[in-house]
């Protein structure tokens, strides 16, 4: 299908530039880059076989799957302190950003924000589900695997991860290592999985869901495919379903013992009507 986007647009929301929209309005510019026959990537506008499936929204970006497995983002990510960010394009993406001068604000790729939708080229496969947190995104892919990606500082990603505000370059003022931020965050990546110890895990992912700051994850798992539920980030009520309120960095197993207190709860509040 088409994407149409409304409401407020401080952060490049809507995917076009606009003060804002009371009405939702088109969006178009996706483009996707595929090897020519010298080998050279080459923009391909959106075709019938490239309409968009399904969106999912964050806090201040937006992404976008398309039929053939495509992902697509426009927005920003922003930081513990305000600071915003975003995907890189593809180097043959010669699309030009706005002119910022009215604003005093020249900023490059990943910083700022992205105020059309660019093609997330760095998915390692095809993609087939999307979800967004506050600040960081997660993708299922076609061999039943997982990425995330994004400035998430809670754990929310999954991954061992140097503290965001350990990578300021300390030569420049609110200035970032955006080297390391691009290949370890920006960049979509597996998340690690508490307790394997380096050992393959056989494990088909089935469902994601991004909280604000926390991700749940469904899969199958081990020799019989059991299924187990998986959560990461932040957990200062309890979000993760653990019995604690301690943050977890890598995603770690829900326990049978909790899951199965929890649906006999929920079971027994259905059955008196409260939920």
């Amino acid at each position: 299908g088409t994407v149409y986007t409304w409401g407020a647009n401080d952060d490049g929301t809507l995917g076009k530039h606009s003060h804002g929209e009371w009405k939702p309005e088109r969006i178009e510019g996706f483009l996707s880059f595929t090897d020519g026959p010298d080998g050279i990537a080459l923009p391909s506008p959106l075709d019938e076989s490239e309409r968009i499936v399904s969106i999912a929204a964050g806090a201040t970006q937006n992404l976008c799957l398309s039929l053939s497995g495509k992902v697509y983002m426009f927005g920003c990510y922003r930081d513990g302190n305000g600071r915003l960010f975003r995907d890189t394009k593809h180097p043959n993406d010669t699309r030009k950003d706005r002119d910022k001068t009215e604003e005093k604000i020249v900023q490059l790729p990943p910083r700022y924000m992205q105020e059309y939708p660019i093609h997330v080229w760095k998915m390692p496969r095809k993609v087939t589900k999307i979800s967004c947190g506050t600040d960081f995104n997660a993708a299922i892919l076609d061999d039943k695997s997982m990425v995330t990606w994004g400035i998430g500082e809670r754990g929310s990603m999954g991954r061992s991860l140097e503290e965001f505000d350990s990578k300021v370059d300390d030569r420049r003022k609110d200035s970032y290592d955006l080297d390391y931020v691009v290949r370890h965050y920006l960049t979509p990546r597996p998340p690690e999985w508490e307790n394997d110890g380096g050992r393959p895990v056989a494990r088909q992912v089935l469902d994601i869901s991004c909280g604000g700051y926390h991700l749940l994850v469904v899969v199958r798992e081990g020799p019989d495919l059991a299924l187990t539920t998986y959560s990461t980030g932040l957990n200062n009520y309890g979000q993760l379903g653990h019995g604690d309120n301690k943050e977890r960095k890598k995603l770690t197993k829900v326990s049978e013992t909790i899951l199965g207190s929890l649906c006999l709860f929920v079971s027994k509040l259905s059955m008196i009507g409260m939920i």
